[in-house]
């Protein structure tokens, strides 16, 4: 296998899986794994499937503003996530659209006690309402144009 010659090669032993491209005919993907023991197909949808995870967590990045850690331990990572995951459906559950980092970030406040639903919830809707007019005033001067 060619490398780079300023690194030695892992001291593992990988093989190689080849399998059909799903978007090119007769295109191929060749994929390194150290998953001896598992038939070729399994690692083609175990890569497959690797994809939706890495979406996943972009999208919970980007919506639930999710990029930072609070807690370095395993139950202080999966309470984070539970909750980013929990108030960004609850948000859009009750919003109907996707919620925005503002939000969320209402939502913190929530989470950590520093403030109320109560308190929080007229501002959000202020805030929505007025993304909403930006939006309206922004398609009426782009039908003016036209």
């Amino acid at each position: 296998m060619a490398g780079s010659t300023h690194r030695p090669a892992p001291d593992i032993v990988l093989r190689e899986v080849i399998v059909q491209s799903p978007d090119e005919p007769g295109g191929v993907i060749r994929l390194l794994t150290n998953l001896l023991e598992i038939d070729a197909w399994a690692v083609a949808m175990l890569y497959r499937y690797r994809w939706q995870v890495e979406l996943f967590f972009r999208w919970l990045k980007c919506f639930a503003n999710f990029a930072h850690l609070i807690s370095e331990s395993r139950e202080g990572v999966l309470l984070s996530f539970y909750v980013a995951v929990i108030g960004v459906l609850l948000m859009y559950l009750h919003t109907g659209a996707k919620p925005s980092k503002y939000a969320f970030s209402l939502l913190g406040l929530v989470a950590s006690g520093a403030s109320t639903l109560e308190e929080i919830a007229p501002i959000l809707a202020e805030r929505e309402r007025r993304i909403a007019l930006e939006a309206a005033r922004r398609a009426r001067r782009k039908a003016n144009k036209n």
